[in-house]
């Protein structure tokens, strides 16, 4: 699983949090969903669960591998 937090220094606003399976590759890229959280004075004020159906993920030997999610863990 990989968060990716946005946030700006001194900000009252929540710190939103984009999270999902595998590598951050497929979330900058948009092939995925991603959970959204958002977060103020390390507390989950909200949070958005999206249904994932890949992740991207690294091969032992180099590169990386597009891998179906399965049913079961695509809403968690």
């Amino acid at each position: 699983m990989l968060g990716i937090p946005i946030y700006r220094e001194g900000s009252n606003l929540p710190h939103s949090n984009d999270a999902g399976f595998g590598l951050g590759e497929a979330m900058v890229s948009g092939l995925v969903n991603t959970d959204n959280y958002k977060v103020r004075d390390s507390r989950i004020v909200n949070k958005r669960i999206s249904t994932k159906k890949l992740a991207v993920y690294a091969l032992k030997d180099g590169g990386t591998k597009e891998l179906e999610i399965v049913h079961e863990r695509q809403n968690k």
